[in-house]
């Protein structure tokens, strides 16, 4: 169980202030950098737009107010790596002393693609603060995830557009079910058009299951196995723990779950402080809420054992 977090945040405050003290130096290096930039460029303007003071000073006030930004932003990197080292590294030790964090690694693509969770490769696939630990007997993972499909489109002037658009983000959640599978089994959102991505569609008997999720399956006999009543109704209450947005695959003896979250999470603001009690008190909830999947879900409770 986690520790109070009342007794967690007093014994990050230190860090905390030192956090805040790195942003203000870090914020304070990057005006000066942006300032030097935004004068040279001012000068370089006056040499072109001499004798037009309205536009001048329209060029100048504008490009200065987003270099200096842009200045101030790119020292994220360094307050980011302190934040997660000193900040996120111990949150998650006290949400579970099993776990260990790496911020810089993530979840395979591989096995993104081949769980069936998102339809199609993607084209564009970033991953990052790898959560990695045991429950009891369970081992699991979880990390951010944002999966994007290139799209290219061609104007009337035969010109070329290239874009991106999401097929994933939020966090993805691994963790081992101790039973072999011989097929791939996928719970999805519920749709009108019941087009199946692969598989045959299972027809399930619990109805409020059947209202939120489409089941599809290479074996709808393992299927209706694996989503035995029981767990049916614990994957509906995870599903409206976390905002009802879950989709999930049963795939290589494990159970992944996607959990779509628009908030890019464990990164720290250099515009503005980050001491904010109940931000970070969001942040420990959702690590342990991750980490409270395994009993959600009751996956210590053996009720196979592998071949």
């Amino acid at each position: 169980m986690p520790r109070s977090f009342d007794v967690l945040y007093r014994q990050l405050e230190p860090s905390l202030e030192l956090l805040e003290k790195k942003r203000k130096e870090l914020r304070k290096k990057g005006v000066l950098k942006g300032g030097v930039i935004s004068l040279i460029l001012a000068v370089l303007l006056c040499f072109f737009f001499s004798t037009n003071t309205t536009l001048l000073f329209t060029l100048v006030i504008v490009s200065s107010i987003f270099i200096i930004w842009l200045s101030i932003y790119s020292q994220t990197g360094q307050l980011s790596k302190f934040y997660k080292q000193e900040i996120i590294a111990r949150m998650v030790y006290a949400a579970h002393p099993s776990c260990s964090y790496q911020p810089e690694k993530g979840i395979a693509e591989s096995l993104f693609v081949e769980s069936g969770l998102s339809k199609g490769i993607p084209d564009r696939y970033h991953t990052e603060d790898l959560v990695q630990g045991k429950v009891d007997k369970t081992d699991f993972m979880f990390a951010e995830v944002h999966a994007e499909k290139r799209h290219v489109t061609t104007n009337g002037k035969g010109q070329t557009q290239t874009y991106y658009s999401t097929m994933f983000r939020g966090f993805l959640f691994v963790a081992d079910f101790h039973k072999n599978f011989s097929g791939k089994t996928r719970v999805c959102r519920n749709s009108l058009l019941k087009i199946c991505w692969e598989g045959e569609r299972v027809k399930l008997e619990n109805p409020e299951f059947e209202d939120k999720f489409d089941v599809y399956s290479s074996d709808s006999v393992e299927a209706r196995y694996l989503l035995s009543p029981i767990m049916m109704e614990q994957l509906l209450k995870l599903n409206y723990s976390f905002s009802d947005s879950l989709i999930a695959s049963f795939y290589d003896s494990k159970i992944l779950i996607a959990l779509p979250n628009n908030t890019d999470h464990f990164e720290p603001s250099i515009f503005r402080t980050n001491l904010n009690k109940e931000h970070i008190k969001e942040e420990f909830n959702t690590i342990c809420r991750l980490i409270n999947i395994i009993d959600v879900l009751n996956l210590n409770t053996r009720i196979w054992t592998k071949e």
